[in-house]
């Protein structure tokens, strides 16, 4: 029963694991380039798909294993999305 407890418990931290990926969606207009201008965006996707998720997934990891209070996170993430699609940098 313990090894299927185990099994059990290793399935679901993937599936959490990879929730990030599925159900954040960061869009970012920013390009290289003038002209026929490259999206910055697709080349990270080209790199490793889903890296921009990735990253902010591992941000708040960071802050969270440095004690910072999960309400300050919230909030910084709330005001981190606002501010970046006033200014365009989010779509």
């Amino acid at each position: 029963m313990d090894k299927l407890t185990s099994g059990a418990a290793i399935v679901g931290l993937m599936v959490v694991g990879a929730m990030p990926a599925l159900l954040m969606s960061i869009k970012t207009p920013l390009q290289i380039g003038t002209g026929d201008a490259v999206s910055v965006r697709g080349v990270l996707d080209q790199i490793v798909p889903g890296i921009i998720p990735l990253a902010l997934t591992f941000l708040v990891y960071y802050f969270v294993k440095r004690n910072v209070q999960t309400t300050y996170l919230l909030l910084g993430l709330l005001a981190l999305g606002f501010v970046g699609s006033m200014i365009n940098v989010f779509v």
